[in-house]
């Protein structure tokens, strides 16, 4: 289970997703070049821990999602006209409650991002062959 940062249409949109792959490529109709910024993946075992974080953190953003028309379930994506709200601050908030409860779960090291859907494919194979390579310690 993987919980991703990520520039889809050009907003940040933090999400989860159990194959990262079919995710990317879910986005990635009209040419929209999706970019998977940051990912954390869960250890074996663990995958509620992807889930409590993703609550989380849209609870978090919640001020801050798109929500046109005033429901009480916004989209996932950050409206544009917050700016503060960035990759870096998405990923300390991500960072911070994993530190924090402890959760099982380890980021992808910065070395092997962004994952386009040129990449995608090659670095989950990585991380499920390789996992100490791929994948580091919060």
């Amino acid at each position: 289970m993987f919980m991703y940062i990520a520039e889809v249409y050009g907003k940040i949109k933090p999400g989860i997703s159990k194959t990262v792959t079919s995710r990317i490529l879910s986005y990635d109709k009209g040419n929209t070049n999706p970019v998977f910024h940051k990912l954390y993946v869960a250890n074996d075992g663990f995958g509620s821990h992807i889930n409590n974080l993703e609550a989380y953190v849209l609870r978090e953003l919640f001020p801050y999602l798109e929500n046109p028309n005033g429901n009480r379930t916004p989209s996932e994506y950050v409206d544009p006209k917050f700016t503060q709200i960035d990759v870096p601050h998405v990923q300390a908030l991500i960072e911070t409650r994993i530190k924090n409860y402890p959760l099982q779960i380890r980021k992808l090291k910065d070395e092997y991002l962004p994952i386009t859907r040129h990449n995608a494919k090659a670095i989950i194979e990585g991380i499920t062959l390789f996992p100490d390579k791929y994948l580091e310690d919060i």
